[in-house]
């Protein structure tokens, strides 16, 4: 089997040009010529070409208009170019590089250096297509990015998102950042705080925090693991997303089995135990006090007793329902165990813990429950103090319930 060559188009309008470029390249490359701009523009049409050494002074049509015609071809744009150049003035290097020149090289030809150069790009050239066949055929999106601007994204991407070209998606979305949905328990820029880079933080994430959510073009939410690799001497950055959806949906479940009582929908000790410092945290920040209260339902054993326990089943689920029809944006349900119900409250002082504990002994006693009719409930409550034992807080308040069954019953303790 013949090993297909490179291909490389020559564009000189100089016939001598030509013929010196092709003996020192056509042993290695299959070569195709151009004598004026309008035929370069149609053999890169034409043929598939590796990369053109382009010649900057030709009559009707530059080398500089020629390569920005084919920048601006996105079927073209990555073709490498070197230009070639009597003129070795910086201006004239500049404008090449900034029209999208990767390289010059000025006659009079030095053969070696020639050769060189067009083999150090061909070289570059065909390890970034390979690069890029290997990216756009992993199953996860990988992108390249400084954290401010992207320039590569795969296949798996595109799809995605729903664009044809790279160029097509990074000329509407700059960065693969700003389209991070703001989701619970994923990362996403409103998370930072003012200097912060987006890309710094997500990477001092653990891994099981390390997720952004984003919206594919058929408008599906898919919540995704991303991996960072940062390249050596580079601003630029890799990033893997690894759709994990159907995972997280998974542990989500799971965790709010755990997090919330089977029975009721209260949330469940577990759920105090691992969040109370949190909220404790949050409310003392927004400058409030935290009330903390236990609620008893009066002889509840009379009705298991009495009319069974789905009955008194379907009094708890009463119960919590009204409870959390009552309680405000910020209150938090939990079951605490048996006909014991623990809320945790936002409050500005005692007085406001008494007056929102009343609240809800009233709407429990005017509540009528199914089969059972009325029932009332005892509730002690009590203030955390800053920086002391949770514990503490829970104690004062059971004694106060503890206080306010042995008054009578259905009655608020603080």
């Amino acid at each position: 089997m013949i090993e297909k060559k490179p291909t490389i188009l020559i564009v000189d309008d100089e016939k001598i040009n030509v013929d010196i470029i092709s003996r020192v390249l056509q042993k290695d490359y299959d070569l195709k010529v151009a004598h004026n701009g309008e035929k370069a523009l149609k053999a890169v049409e034409k043929f598939q070409i590796d990369l053109i050494l382009l010649d900057i002074q030709m009559p009707v049509m530059d080398g500089y208009e020629v390569a920005e015609r084919i920048r601006a071809n996105k079927l073209y744009s990555h073709i490498p170019i070197i230009f070639v150049t009597s003129n070795s003035n910086e201006h004239s290097i500049v404008r090449g590089f900034d029209i999208g020149g990767n390289d010059y090289i000025t006659k009079p030809f030095n053969v070696r250096e020639l050769k060189a150069r067009v083999n150090t790009h061909m070289q570059f050239h065909q390890m970034q297509l390979f690069l890029e066949m290997i990216l756009n055929n992993q199953p996860n999106i990988v992108t390249l990015t400084d954290g401010a601007k992207g320039v590569f994204i795969n296949k798996t991407g595109l799809n995605f998102f729903g664009f044809e070209t790279a160029e097509d998606f990074f000329e509407k979305n700059t960065c693969i950042c700003h389209l991070f949905l703001e989701q619970d328990n994923c990362f996403h820029l409103g998370r930072l705080n003012e200097g912060e880079f987006w890309i710094d933080v997500l990477d001092s994430l653990s891994s099981e925090d390390r997720h952004v959510a984003m919206r594919s073009i058929a408008g599906d939410k898919r919540v995704f693991h991303i991996s960072i690799q940062s390249l050596p001497n580079s601003a630029m950055h890799v990033l893997d997303f690894n759709d994990v959806t159907n995972t997280v949906e998974k542990q989500t479940i799971l965790e709010s089995k755990v997090m919330h009582d089977s029975l009721t929908g209260a949330y469940s000790r577990e759920f105090f135990q691992k969040n109370y410092q949190e909220i404790v945290s949050d409310f003392i920040v927004n400058g409030s006090k935290v009330g903390l209260a236990i609620l008893d339902i009066d002889h509840f054993k009379d009705v298991n007793d009495n009319y069974g326990h789905d009955v008194g089943d379907r009094v708890l689920i009463q119960f919590v329902e009204r409870l959390k029809k009552h309680s405000r944006q910020d209150d938090f349900v939990i079951r605490w165990g048996g006909e014991e119900f623990l809320i945790i409250l936002k409050v500005n002082s005692e007085d406001d813990l008494q007056y929102a504990l009343e609240h809800f002994r009233s709407v429990i006693e005017n509540e009528e429950f199914e089969t059972i009719g009325r029932k009332t409930c005892s509730i002690g409550g009590s203030c955390y103090h800053l920086d002391e034992d949770i514990d503490a807080t829970v104690k004062r308040a059971d004694e106060a319930l503890y206080r306010a069954k042995n008054s009578g019953r259905n009655m608020v303790v603080i």
